[in-house]
């Protein structure tokens, strides 16, 4: 058996599907543990190339929100889309002020709770309502932003996926 041995201790599979190829390999894999797709279209439209709204989970990682706080300023000086960092607002508006951030492109949508590390995800997802990762993936599914990134709980982050995005 020449399979890669990662994939014999999968818990389950993600994919998506760019192109073709993709889809046939994830049809094969979802034959040996369950198999989650990510449907993303293969060519782009009209929407794909506006502007984003990028959604940041402010609270995520060891370094937030100084870290959140600090890729965001520079990626604006960079970059003409729109930014939006989910989290704890007094604590990010004012690490905001210390990067010397007084923009427009970058917004703070307020969330009191935190997912960590070492809580159950799919417990916290469901009940941490207003946690960022749960504000930040019912804005996604709602339509209000294009992408939802975080370094926060990784767990967290594949139960919201499973449970709120689908």
């Amino acid at each position: 058996d020449r399979t890669c041995p990662f994939f014999r201790i999968a818990d389950l599979f993600v994919g998506e599907t760019t192109c073709d190829g993709k889809k046939k390999a994830w049809e094969i894999l979802a034959k040996d543990a369950p198999m989650y797709i990510m449907d993303i279209p293969q060519m782009k439209r009209e929407k794909d190339l506006s502007d984003m709204r990028i959604i940041l989970d402010g609270m995520g990682g060891d370094n937030a929100p100084e870290a959140i706080v600090e890729g965001a300023v520079e990626a604006v000086r960079e970059i003409e889309d729109d930014i939006v960092i989910i989290g704890d607002e007094e604590l990010i508006r004012k690490t905001l002020n210390e990067f010397g951030y007084h923009g427009n492109h970058i917004t703070v949508v307020n969330a009191t709770e935190v997912i960590s590390n070492d809580e159950s995800p799919v417990r916290a997802v469901r009940r941490k309502k207003d946690s960022s990762i749960v504000v930040g993936m019912n804005m996604l599914k709602e339509g209000k932003g294009d992408v939802f990134i975080s370094a926060g709980s990784t767990g967290g982050l594949l139960a919201g996926g499973l449970f709120l995005l689908g």
